[in-house]
């Protein structure tokens, strides 16, 4: 304990982050959902010690920059568990990325870069797709969405490459889901919606990521965990549909899950002073250093 008080004297303001917290947030998910391959969202901690704590457990990598596709292949993540999903790919950004994981094209003007630069490296790559599915969370029709290529769209498109395979799908469509019947539902609809997409032609289904990361607790006195043995008891059932038709790798996201509450900020006390009766502590770097519970906070 001295120790760690000497070293917050030297170091604060500062994160510490409790690696057997997160290594125990990891298991759970794998001992509730063990057929499962998880990726964990980088872009939600990429403190390289984090990154390299989840990767030992295993888990691949959810990233939505170059740079993250090279700090998960810095942390020892294979090129085959590193899955780059995000719009707006440059072709610089596909150039960096290239043969270092898997890219899921977010439009079909992407998949024509993609297919540009395969053809210029003379390569054949697989690719997944991101898609704006006919269903929302909530089980409704589609919605306009900023991210992925409309279901309708993709049915019509030509998905026949000379360069590219199309191999999977992704969906994520809300994050932070703790209601487990609305994600069951959700995972029974991207698993029916792979199924249609692997009758197009230009398309051989072998890895669906039904994205939307694992939610996490914020207040315990209103938010309840999610039932993660109910989601492992659906996606199981969905695996013995799987093993007789698809034969798909399945893949979550973790989201916030493994880290949200493995780190504590620590920052000095620079003031103290009284309004109206009302105790007010003043401490150093708060905004920058707790940005997301700072802004919660003003906007009461």
């Amino acid at each position: 304990m001295n120790d760690k008080m000497d070293f917050l004297q030297q170091n604060a303001p500062c994160y510490l982050y409790e690696k057997n917290l997160i290594k125990e947030r990891c298991h759970t998910l794998l001992d509730a959902m063990p057929e499962v391959d998880f990726l964990y969202s980088v872009k939600t901690n990429p403190f390289a010690p984090v990154l390299k704590t989840v990767a030992e457990q295993g888990f691949g990598a959810d990233v939505a920059s170059a740079n993250e596709v090279l700090l998960a292949q810095r942390a020892g993540i294979p090129y085959d568990k590193i899955y780059y999903s995000a719009p707006g790919k440059t072709l610089q950004d596909i150039q960096k990325a290239w043969g270092k994981c898997t890219i899921i094209a977010d439009s079909l003007s992407e998949l024509e870069r993609l297919e540009q630069c395969a053809a210029a490296k003379n390569d054949r790559i697989a690719v997944g797709v991101r898609v704006n599915p006919d269903f929302s969370m909530s089980g409704t029709s589609a919605v306009p969405g900023k991210f992925g290529i409309d279901e309708e769209q993709l049915k019509t498109a030509n998905l026949c490459f000379q360069h590219l395979k199309i191999t999977g799908i992704h969906v994520h469509l809300c994050s932070q889901i703790l209601e487990a019947n609305m994600l069951c539902e959700y995972y029974r609809n991207c698993y029916l919606l792979a199924e249609r997409v692997n009758e197009l032609n230009g398309v051989e289904i072998q890895f669906i990521n039904f994205g939307s990361g694992i939610g996490t607790v914020y207040d315990s006195a209103t938010e309840k965990p999610l039932a993660l043995e109910k989601v492992g008891q659906t996606l199981q059932v969905l695996r013995v549909k799987n093993n007789s038709s698809l034969q798909a790798k399945f893949i979550l996201e973790t989201g916030r899950f493994v880290v949200c509450n493995a780190g504590t900020y620590y920052t000095r006390i620079v003031d103290r002073k009284i309004s109206c009766g009302k105790t007010y502590l003043v401490v150093q770097n708060a905004m920058n250093g707790f940005l997301r519970p700072a802004i919660a906070e003003l906007l009461r």
